[in-house]
């Protein structure tokens, strides 16, 4: 199954992030999201876009999409602006598993998720 997902700074029950751009992965929350998921929540997006539908599947050897919320942006591009990111890949650590994600949009604020 793909994985669409939402990357949300949190230090607890966490999966690891990296990016070229940071020498050690950081431990952020990592949601598995539906295309629907900002629009129905009414979350905008301030740089790219949100999920969508005909986004490629992530999985095994297939980049996947994600979108950073504005919070995760400094941890994993330090010195970066935000609507900088759009297009970079980011490596998701899931249970041992290790996922490619294009970055295609960024949230205008922090996602509040619990």
């Amino acid at each position: 199954e793909g994985l669409d997902a939402v990357v949300v700074p949190r230090r607890q029950r966490a999966s690891t992030v990296a990016s070229a751009a940071i020498e050690e992965p950081e431990r952020m929350q990592i949601v598995s999201a539906p295309p629907s998921y900002l629009d129905t929540l009414n979350i905008p997006v301030a740089h790219g876009r949100g999920l969508r539908a005909d986004d490629p599947e992530g999985g095994i050897g297939r980049e996947g999409t994600c979108v950073l919320d504005n919070a995760s942006v400094p941890r994993l591009f330090p010195d970066r602006d935000p609507a900088d990111v759009v297009g970079e890949t980011i490596t998701l650590r899931i249970d041992r598993l290790e996922r490619s994600m294009r970055v295609v949009g960024v949230l205008s604020d922090p996602l509040r998720y619990r």
